[in-house]
């Protein structure tokens, strides 16, 4: 049952994308919440759920989907997904600043670079801890 279910998510969700792409933005938010009926816990889905609401100028409402896919993305996503953290939180401030709030959008803008900066100093760690065990060698 669990294994219809998730397919019928990703239907729902990969419907809803399709849509959005051919400007049918009702039609794809409609899309989006079939599929988070079924799977309330998919960050992907919420933030299509977002776009699809900033087309309509419904951005309080995106901001919420934003801030909903922020609660269940996991901090570090596997490559293919088309979202993490950081370009949820551009996201955010963007439509922050729609809204007017830019304070809270600039809080937005810099804390997606302090996360840049995070994982380029993580990045830079493995490297070197990788060289210096190399040069061991």
């Amino acid at each position: 049952m669990t294994c219809i279910i998730s397919d019928q998510h990703t239907l729902w969700l990969e419907q809803g994308k399709t849509l959005t792409h051919l400007n049918q933005y009702e039609e794809a938010l409609a899309s989006f919440e079939r599929s988070l009926q079924l799977d309330p816990r998919n960050f992907i889905t919420w933030v299509w759920r977002a776009g699809v609401l900033t087309h309509l100028d419904n951005y309080s409402e995106a901001l919420a989907s934003l801030n909903r896919a922020l609660e269940l993305c996991p901090n570090v996503v596997g490559e293919d997904s088309e979202y993490d953290k950081q370009s949820i939180i551009l996201f955010r401030g963007i439509v922050l600043q729609e809204l007017g709030c830019h304070q809270e959008a600039y809080a937005s803008y810099n804390r997606a670079l302090q996360l840049e900066r995070a994982e380029r100093r993580s990045l830079w760690q493995q490297l070197t801890s990788a060289f210096a065990q190399f040069a061991l060698f």
